[in-house]
């Protein structure tokens, strides 16, 4: 407004609908202020003021700075209707004030004194009636610019203008908030099951790893009588009874046809062993599937 004392805007020239009004670019108002700007908008259009904000210095008759409005090309016309004293302090008229012309007449006066913040004003072109395609419809009646809904702004003067959420765009939010969750269910459950996958996958190799320890005899318990065989075998593999050996079940035994029984030779200092042909064949059977597992030499 510094900038522009004594002259004229012109929204329509501008091509603008709405604009800000601040007392400076700085951020406090000059000392000794005494500024006059018009703002003036389509002939068949009028303007709707809303405080944004105000911080001018207070003094309880606003003597010393304060703000005028004027419904009119000068400060002789009227005041703005609901604004009919001089504006001061920092507690910012509530609601919104229109002109009953296209013109608006904007006064400010400051001191030698005290420089404040000033005021913040947003003023908004409109008109009443039938709005045009291009047009939003307030639900005060006023028609501004569709471009000005969703902006931040109060351009209505009722803030209709902010919360325009139509049944499309409700179900619109709804959907993609919907397909969000999905997204992030169906993320969630398999990163879940590529860990617990992974998880199984280490423990079968441990497992694995574990199965394939070499064999050892003492995994195999012999019933009672068979012990001394064993012994027999693992002492010496040099005597004429190895024990089963890679490839091979040569076992070296002499038989009393009298009760069929086997008996080693020639093993562990000659000790002798007596087993039936039956436990002979099931312990000799146990050794090589446990070594065909293992996929490792008995010993």
């Amino acid at each position: 407004m510094e900038e522009r004392c004594g002259k004229k805007i012109s929204m329509d020239g501008l091509g603008i609908t709405w604009m800000r009004l601040k007392p400076s670019r700085r951020v406090h108002y000059s000392p000794n202020l005494n500024c006059t700007v018009n703002i003036e908008t389509e002939l068949n259009k009028q303007i709707v003021i809303v405080f944004m904000s105000i911080d001018i210095e207070f003094e309880p008759h606003c003597d010393d700075d304060f703000l005028l409005l004027y419904d009119g090309n000068s400060t002789k016309s009227k005041l703005v209707n609901g604004l009919r004293r001089k504006v001061c302090g920092s507690i910012s008229p509530s609601g919104s004030f229109i002109t009953t012309s296209h013109v608006l007449s904007v006064y400010f006066k400051s001191d030698s004194w005290s420089n404040e913040n000033g005021f913040n004003l947003v003023i908004t072109s409109f008109h009443e009636g039938i709005c045009k395609a291009n047009e939003f419809h307030c639900e005060n009646g006023r028609c501004i610019s569709d471009y000005l809904t969703n902006d931040g702004m109060n351009n209505c003067g009722d803030g209709s203008d902010e919360f325009d959420l139509s049944i499309g765009a409700i179900w619109g939010v709804v959907v993609g908030v919907f397909i969000v969750t999905t997204i992030g269910v169906c993320f969630a459950i398999t990163s879940r099951r590529r860990k617990r996958k992974t998880s199984e996958t280490v423990k079968d190799k441990k497992n694995q790893v574990k199965n394939e320890k070499p064999w050892k005899p003492e995994e195999i318990s012999p019933p009672e009588g068979r012990k001394t065989y064993q012994q027999c075998v693992q002492s010496d593999i040099s005597q004429k009874f190895p024990g089963i050996q890679e490839n091979s079940q040569n076992i070296h035994m002499e038989s009393d046809d009298g009760n069929h029984n086997y008996n080693t030779v020639n093993c562990d200092n000659n000790s002798h062993m007596n087993f039936s042909n039956t436990q002979m064949e099931e312990y000799v059977r146990e050794i090589f599937e446990l070594k065909s597992k293992r996929s490792q030499s008995v010993w």
